[in-house]
């Protein structure tokens, strides 16, 4: 996770936890200029962390977890521990937009070699599209991958009816 990217983290979490979060957590998160730093290297994380606070706002029940996550999530040690990786035995897919400051590019190849039986594949952000085309392209990924991996034919994988 990108330097910005921690900070926006925790600038969200403080405005959360904040005694009037709800009047101006979202307006100090929109004036903060770690917002527009990371709205210049990704706008979707930028939206992301907008969601965030709207998600709040609209539940206040998940505050407290919001900003735990908020918090964590920066500061985990992530990756550190691959030996826990290298024993996975299955086929895994990893997934990396092109200049996502919250799961950079480095972390996804990190993965994918930590990982002894995957396939790393870089995706164009959504920023530059609409979102639909990003969200089939991932569709379309997602699914040649499985589908290459699985006998799709097998009554094991026909679709549920009820």
């Amino acid at each position: 996770m990108s330097l910005e990217a921690r900070q926006a983290y925790a600038l969200l979490a403080d405005l959360l936890a904040a005694e009037d979060w709800r009047s101006s957590a979202l307006r100090a998160l929109e004036q903060s200029d770690n917002l527009r730093s990371i709205e210049a290297i990704c706008p979707d994380a930028a939206k992301s962390l907008r969601g965030q606070a709207q998600s709040v706002l609209n539940y206040p029940e998940i505050r407290e977890s919001v900003i735990v996550r908020l918090r964590c999530l920066p500061t985990s040690r992530g990756l550190d521990e691959g030996e826990g990786l290298a024993t996975v035995q299955c086929t895994a897919l990893v997934l990396v937009a092109e200049g996502d400051p919250i799961h950079p590019f480095e972390c996804a190849r990190k993965l994918a070699r930590l990982l002894p039986n995957s396939r790393l594949i870089q995706i164009a952000s959504k920023s530059p599209i609409d979102g639909k085309p990003h969200l089939e392209e991932v569709d379309r990924i997602i699914s040649e991958f499985l589908c290459s991996h699985f006998d799709t034919n097998s009554p094991a994988h026909s679709p549920i009816t009820g």
